[in-house]
């Protein structure tokens, strides 16, 4: 049997269970006491037994009601940390992003602008991968790091190359080196 539980349903169990009423609970829904009974006519129905007794024009919960509270007082707040988590990552005051540079930039490039960003973003998580160039570019193009950091173009079709600055290379060595010429 596939149990198919309507979470509108359980949204008028539970607030029967707090309210301590059909009435009480329409009221705070905005909604109708009959639109509430048929909805936990229907709850109890899929569920496949009864949620509450009715005992001189009163609704008295079951033993499986209180058993049942609990899971589901905990499956609303889980339901309202994902709508919560939603709205911060819509917002862009939380997530994670991830960066895969070459050890160079990864050491002396990185860690100044990966400061200021994290003081004006403190929530997001950022995770800084020092890796190959190959690797960058694989991370990048299988959706594992957001964006990749490397000297030189990479020549995959799978990414998008930009060039972000130029720098001399220099190479020290003695005076009297025969390279120095």
């Amino acid at each position: 049997m596939v149990l198919v539980l309507n979470l509108r349903e359980l949204e008028v169990f539970r607030t029967i269970m707090e309210a301590g009423g059909v009435t009480g609970a329409a009221e705070r829904l905005g909604m109708t006491q009959p639109a509430a009974s048929k909805m936990l006519r229907q709850a109890e129905t899929r569920l496949g037994f009864s949620l509450f007794r009715r005992d001189r024009n009163r609704l008295v919960a079951t033993e499986e009601a209180h058993a049942l509270l609990p899971e589901l007082l905990g499956a609303f707040a889980a339901i309202s940390g994902a709508e919560r988590l939603a709205e911060a990552l819509r917002s862009g005051r939380t997530g994670r992003f991830t960066i895969a540079a070459v050890p160079v930039l990864a050491t002396a490039l990185l860690p100044q602008p990966i400061r200021a960003f994290r003081a004006f973003r403190p929530e997001v998580m950022v995770r800084l991968r020092a890796t190959t160039a190959l690797d960058a570019v694989n991370q990048v193009a299988d959706y594992r790091a957001d964006i990749g950091l490397i000297l030189g173009k990479s020549g995959d079709a799978r990414v998008e190359t930009t060039l972000l600055c130029q720098s001399e290379i220099g190479c020290a060595l003695p005076p009297r080196h025969p390279l120095a010429a």
